[in-house]
């Protein structure tokens, strides 16, 4: 019998075949030809991503148009003002990340200082979602108090649905910033207070989803403790510092009975409000410096200012905006007794 043939080995390519066809791969890439693929997608930005653009956007071309402002030549006054703006805006961008880079792998992020008057849009193609920001021309204070207030805005109302608390936190600081930025720059002109958009408060309907009670609370007694502060300043004042004074008592007092209220803890034993309060010594001394008095009255605000602040983190998305519409009356409260507006109105991590 003949032994059975091996079964056949699969086919393989000769050693010269082999040779010849690297000879090739090596000769088409010197070439620069290349097998085609298709082109890097640009990722596609969520929707916190998204807000979080259109924020970087818009201070970018406040930026812009401060800076445009501040180099005109105009009266030194509103120069130094929108100076202010500019730094402020500066910070925003920074604190918010910067213009979005696709790949940021290959590509340097845009130099803000390179903008010029034109569209500012951080690369359309690969950032669909926020809309761009077009930087006025001529430009004049009332264009920038324009910016300011649009932009403020654009901020609160994302700010009230962004899903990001610490966003939401952060928009809320630079609403209440950019809103002050335009009281400034609009007094300095002397703008008609009716060429700006009127802002009505958000009405308090309830106590927001998600906040602390706890923290509530405080809001509660801090806002009764500025009441009885400013009572105690309007009894040692005399004609109209002495109705300002009584005047901002009332306003800390219904602010402190409305929250009681939509707490659910007014006339309760869980009411947190106090007939007294302990009181910095120079509130309570009538022969204190006036500056001093106002410098203290000012850090209260302040820190009423950054409470809320932390409300607005808790608080869930379209519950918000009552809380940063608090925000920007402490705030506006605390400048009235400072004259200095902060780029993160209640975010003391920013402070300095």
């Amino acid at each position: 019998m003949r032994p059975r043939p091996a079964p056949p080995h699969p086919a393989r390519r000769p050693a010269s075949v082999l040779v010849a066809l690297l000879g090739l791969a090596v000769l088409l890439a010197g070439c620069g030809l290349r097998l085609e693929t298709p082109a890097p997608q640009a990722p596609e930005p969520d929707a916190v991503e998204t807000v979080r653009q259109r924020a970087t956007a818009d201070a970018l071309a406040l930026q812009v148009l401060a800076d445009s402002l501040a180099a005109s030549g105009a009266e030194a006054g509103l120069a130094a003002a929108a100076g202010t703006v500019a730094a402020a805006s500066t910070a925003h961008l920074d604190a918010l990340g910067g213009l979005y880079v696709a790949f940021p792998d290959a590509t340097a992020a845009p130099d803000a200082s390179d903008a010029s008057d034109a569209t500012v849009d951080p690369d359309p193609a690969a950032s669909p979602g926020p809309t761009a920001t077009t930087v006025p021309s001529p430009v004049t204070p009332d264009a920038l108090v324009a910016l300011l207030d649009s932009s403020a805005a654009s901020a609160r109302a994302d700010a009230a649905a962004v899903e990001d608390g610490d966003l939401a936190r952060l928009l809320a600081s630079v609403t209440v910033a950019r809103t002050q930025l335009a009281d400034s720059v609009a007094a300095l002109a002397a703008l008609d207070p009716a060429s700006r958009p009127a802002l009505e408060p958000a009405p308090l309907a309830g106590l927001p989803a998600g906040v602390d009670p706890a923290d509530v609370a405080d809001v509660v007694q801090s806002e009764d403790a500025l009441g009885f502060a400013w009572e105690v300043v309007a009894a040692r004042r005399v004609g109209d510092e002495r109705s300002a004074a009584a005047a901002r008592a009332r306003s800390h007092r219904e602010h402190a009975e409305t929250w009681a209220v939509a707490a659910e803890v007014a006339a309760t034993d869980s009411d947190p409000r106090r007939v007294a309060y302990a009181l910095p010594p120079t509130v309570l001394d009538a022969a204190a410096d006036p500056a001093a008095t106002a410098a203290e009255l000012a850090a209260l605000e302040v820190s009423l200012v950054a409470s809320y602040a932390g409300l607005v983190a808790q608080a869930d998305a379209g519950e918000r905006t009552p809380l940063v519409d608090a925000m920007l009356t402490a705030a506006r409260s605390a400048t009235a007794l400072t004259g200095q507006t902060p780029a993160f109105p209640g975010l003391p991590e920013h402070a300095g």
